[in-house]
């Protein structure tokens, strides 16, 4: 009598010929206590575990986990890394040098159908420290900083030409003062002259009428002079009658 123990050994062996096997490729470098160093060039490798083979020329997809206390329930896919062809089984990669240092990180390898495999946990050296700003942050401030400088070129630029138009004005202004007091001088000397022109025409009228003075005073000292020498005259003529 066949027992049911051996009936459900040959039962369960049966479902799993009749499953179809996934050929897969595992990862085999970086393996436990692998040390990434950030900004440096490391190898990525993989093999085929031949369960059977995977077809040639099927290209794998490399990922980059992290996760939460080396826990594979907490993997959290950070980047693709690369797409390949499988038969390569290798390839390089630079690591971010914004990646927080410490454990937890791990390569995953897949292709179309098939359930990424992982590597074994390891470690990243010479990145960030946990809680510092990453260069996305930073990029945001570096950004930042052309527009202001930017905004300081244009008000220099502004208060150039603020200076430049006030020097143009203080130099019209200049100008025209000195246009003004040109003009000033002019008038001046036009008033001087025209007073000098007065005084001459009033030292000739002066002079005009002292020479008219001068000629009726001589008249008049002649009449007087005549009058004179009429009234002896006629003394004279008197006494000879009554001579």
């Amino acid at each position: 009598m066949v027992s049911i123990k051996s009936t459900l050994s040959t039962a369960a062996l049966l479902v799993a010929a009749a499953l179809p096997v996934r050929a897969v490729y595992r990862i085999n470098n970086p393996v436990a206590g692998t040390v990434w160093q950030a900004g440096q060039t490391v190898t990525i490798g993989w093999y085929d575990d031949n369960s059977p083979a995977v077809a040639a020329g099927t290209p794998v997809t490399l990922y980059l986990y992290s996760n939460s206390g080396n826990n594979s329930n907490n993997m959290e896919n950070l980047q693709t890394i690369s797409t390949v062809a499988g038969s390569a089984q290798s390839t390089t990669f630079t690591v971010p040098s914004t990646l927080v240092n410490g454990a937890g990180y791990s390569v995953a390898i897949g292709y179309s159908g098939i359930e990424p495999q992982y590597s074994h946990f390891f470690s990243v050296a010479g990145g960030r420290a946990e809680g510092s700003p990453s260069d996305s942050a930073q990029d945001t401030t570096t950004n930042a900083a052309p527009s202001a400088s930017a905004t300081a070129t244009l008000t220099s630029t502004d208060a150039t030409s603020v200076a430049t138009a006030t020097s143009v004005t203080t130099v019209t202004s200049s100008a025209s003062r000195s246009s003004a007091s040109s003009t000033s001088s002019r008038s001046a000397s036009s008033t001087r002259s025209a007073s000098s022109a007065s005084s001459s025409s009033s030292k000739a009228a002066a002079t005009s009428t002292a020479s008219e003075d001068d000629v009726e005073s001589g008249a008049a000292s002649s009449s007087h002079a005549a009058l004179g020498l009429g009234a002896i005259a006629a003394v004279a003529f008197s006494l000879v009658a009554r001579a």
